[in-house]
């Protein structure tokens, strides 16, 4: 098994513009060190969280959090160790740009989803206005971190996401939601304007122009009972 730099942050609070309260049993695939597990705790103490993750350091410290970790590369083996357990949510954050072949991971996981249950997918978008200006002036470099990181092997755009993931081969799966999250180039004037006005400049930004000003894309998906 191929072990994987220990991720930790503080979460990602995007995903509560598409979590609630009735996601009861939600599995984090590729949970990191369990810090979304513990922003979804904060808010919805009752939700059971369960995670899988490559790296045995993230496992460790993911395992006080929720409910379940397990340690597996569900690119190359399949998730049979979860047996019969069924998800109302299944999380897949910032992960699924490290495989070669994302569509064929996400039809791995579709027999863990409870009928009408939903898939909530969160990727970086390679087309973000800052990245763009880079590409312009010929940066091309890899990073440690953000949407460059050197252990991404896929790229999304808000546009290309459901071809990249080959959500037309999956005809149970069905897209349901998408928005982008990020930010308006205020420049200097972020620092002077009020926190409120900065937020609404970024949101409509970022509705109004997601393939641009969008730094992160989340997509719902619904698993309807029959093709």
């Amino acid at each position: 098994m191929r072990e994987a730099r220990c991720y930790q942050n503080s979460g990602n609070p995007f995903i509560f513009d598409f979590l609630g309260p009735e996601d009861r049993r939600i599995l984090d695939v590729g949970c990191g060190s369990g810090d979304n597990a513990a922003l979804i705790l904060s808010r919805y103490p009752d939700a059971r969280v369960c995670g899988i993750t490559v790296s045995e350091r993230e496992k460790k410290l993911a395992s006080g959090i929720m409910e379940s970790c397990w340690l597996a590369d569900v690119e190359t083996g399949e998730p049979d160790f979860l047996g019969d357990l069924r998800f109302d949510r299944l999380l897949f954050c910032h992960v699924l740009e490290h495989f070669k072949d994302p569509g064929s991971v996400l039809e791995k996981f579709i027999p863990y989803l409870k009928p009408g249950g939903k898939i909530l997918i969160l990727v970086p978008n390679a087309a973000f206005w800052k990245q763009r200006m880079k590409f312009l002036f010929g940066d091309i470099a890899y990073e440690d971190e953000g949407i460059m990181d050197r252990t991404h092997v896929r790229l999304f755009t808000f546009r290309n996401l459901e071809d990249v993931l080959s959500l037309s081969s999956i005809p149970r799966l069905k897209p349901v939601r998408k928005k982008a999250d990020g930010s308006a180039p205020l420049w200097k004037l972020r620092r002077l304007l009020p926190s409120g006005f900065r937020r609404t400049a970024d949101r409509a930004a970022t509705d109004l122009w997601p393939n641009l000003f969008g730094y992160q894309i989340a997509l719902e998906c619904f698993l309807a009972e029959t093709p």
